[in-house]
């Protein structure tokens, strides 16, 4: 579990100091939910939308889930979107920071190309 939060927390670093540039003229990777007036944020949708090193690692969230939960089918893919739901309550909206949330998020992806190379690789 140790190794798992030093490796997070190596590629939060890296993330952060290798893409603000790219992250601050990227657009698209701004959800739509930042742009929406009087929205009612979450605290950590709020550091998301504060943040572009956050928005992109929530864009490639958002990419890899996608594309995970298109190869599944009928159950599998309910439960994916349900758990999904879940990590979104129990993990990602328990924090503020932006270190600890892109540390959640990138964790998150990492699971979830794990999980989707079982499938594609059995």
């Amino acid at each position: 579990m140790k190794f798992k939060r030093i490796k997070t927390a190596f590629l939060a670093v890296l993330f952060t100091t290798s893409l603000p540039a790219f992250a601050a003229e990227a657009e698209s990777c701004v959800p739509s939910w930042c742009k929406a007036p009087n929205a009612k944020l979450k605290p950590s949708e709020q550091s998301i939308c504060r943040y572009p090193e956050l928005q992109t690692a929530d864009h490639l969230l958002n990419l890899v889930y996608q594309q995970y939960r298109n190869a599944l089918q009928g159950e599998a893919q309910k439960k994916l979107t349900a758990a999904q739901s879940q990590w979104r309550t129990q993990e990602r909206d328990t924090l503020t920071g932006k270190q600890e949330l892109l540390a959640a998020i990138l964790e998150r992806v990492q699971e979830i190309n794990f999980m989707s190379s079982m499938v594609n690789n059995p």
